[in-house]
């Protein structure tokens, strides 16, 4: 996985953040943003910080760049995933943290509904949790109705998570970290 540099400018100049301000919301130098944007590989540390920062969009897509991708039976897939790719990325971690946190209320109240079908399921060293339209053979159920009230608090702490994390984010940026 390459950042791909113009991508990069792209996408700080969208939010319009210099040089410095990028390297500040990403805890990396200026010099490793500006070696970055001049083509120079990011380390794994650099590109997990600068794709939390800017998102998924600023990498480098080979499959776009390549005449042969063109011509693969595999293109309308790859197109497909990188659709998908973007559309998670613009709608950010709050959206899967508030999908996780519907999927757990929805176990918790389909557990009185469908008792035999919702539940955590083990079978061996394999688990399963969710309401399910068939539990998995050999297995067996282990969390009973605890899992009402542990979805609820689960689903509860994620949600308070997703604005005390923005908080926490807006008032570090606004302080200069």
């Amino acid at each position: 996985m390459q950042i791909d540099p113009s991508k990069l400018v792209e996408a700080r100049l969208a939010r319009s953040m210099s040089q410095e301000e990028a390297a500040i919301a990403s805890d990396l130098s200026a010099r490793t943003i500006q070696r970055i944007e001049a083509g120079h590989a990011a380390s794994l540390e650099s590109t997990k910080a600068l794709l939390t920062i800017f998102g998924a969009n600023i990498i480098h897509d080979p499959t776009v760049a390549t005449p042969e991708a063109l011509n693969s039976p595999w293109q309308s897939l790859a197109s497909q995933i990188r659709r998908t790719s973007r559309l998670s990325a613009s709608l950010g971690f709050d959206s899967l943290r508030i999908l996780f946190a519907v999927t757990f209320i929805v176990i918790a109240v389909a557990k009185p509904l469908v008792p035999r079908q919702t539940g955590l399921f083990v079978r061996g060293e394999f688990y399963d949790l969710g309401l399910l339209k068939h539990p998995p053979a050999g297995s067996h159920e282990v969390l009973g109705y605890w899992i009402m009230p542990l979805m609820v608090v689960a689903a509860a702490a994620i949600l308070v998570s997703i604005g005390r994390l923005r908080e926490l984010v807006e008032n570090q940026y606004a302080k200069g970290f």
